[in-house]
């Protein structure tokens, strides 16, 4: 049996369902996410300081400090803010075919498709 406490503890032996949205839905996969043992492949503190590092390369930003609101206008008119290929790539690499039926514990991951223009949720609930 495991102790939940003490350094193997992790989140997902804690809660009962772990959510996020945009990269709190990564941060949630992640804490999720098995190893080989069954058990979390990261541990919070873990996390953080990936997410510290990579921040500024997921988030490109271009500001126009001239135009700022006309920039901010534009770039909500011509689609998402971010491409997504880095995250992608972050993805793939931290947690390779994970599947979600795999989570150690329920994720759900609200999104928003802005093909369809409408909010998705990816949720363990569904595909358990």
């Amino acid at each position: 049996m495991l102790k939940l406490d003490g350094e193997d503890a992790r989140i997902a032996d804690y809660f009962d369902v772990i959510s996020g949205t945009s990269t709190g839905g990564l941060v949630t996969a992640m804490l999720a996410a098995p190893d080989e043992n069954n058990r979390p492949v990261f541990a919070a503190k873990d996390i953080k300081d990936f997410y510290l590092n990579q921040c500024p390369r997921i988030f490109l930003l271009n500001s126009c400090p001239v135009l700022p609101h006309l920039t901010k206008i534009i770039k909500a008119l011509a689609g998402p803010k971010y491409d997504g290929k880095y995250l992608h790539k972050l993805v793939k690499e931290k947690l390779g075919h994970t599947k979600l039926e795999k989570t150690l514990t329920n994720v759900v991951i609200p999104t928003f498709d802005i093909k369809r223009l409408q909010q998705t949720i990816f949720s363990s609930y569904e595909v358990k």
